[in-house]
């Protein structure tokens, strides 16, 4: 019986350790590409990481005061 919930134990490690290791592969490779987008926006056009937040921080404003009342959760 001890085997079988040792084999058990070891099963679900494994699985879980994948399952790990793939949201890590999948967040360093999204790290990544934002870094290569950021470096690209600088490079060529000049939009500095700091202009790029401070208009993603506007576009959220806008889309929260543009919200129905009904979705206002205040």
């Amino acid at each position: 019986m001890d085997w079988i919930v040792l084999i058990a134990a070891l099963i679900v490690m494994f699985l879980v350790l994948g399952f790990v290791g793939q949201a890590i592969k999948s967040a360093i490779s999204t790290a990544i590409l934002i870094a290569i987008l950021l470096l690209v926006l600088q490079v060529v056009f000049g939009i500095s990481p700091t202009e790029l937040w401070q208009e993603i921080s506007n576009v959220g404003q806008s889309l929260w005061r543009n919200l129905p009342r009904g979705f206002n959760y205040r």
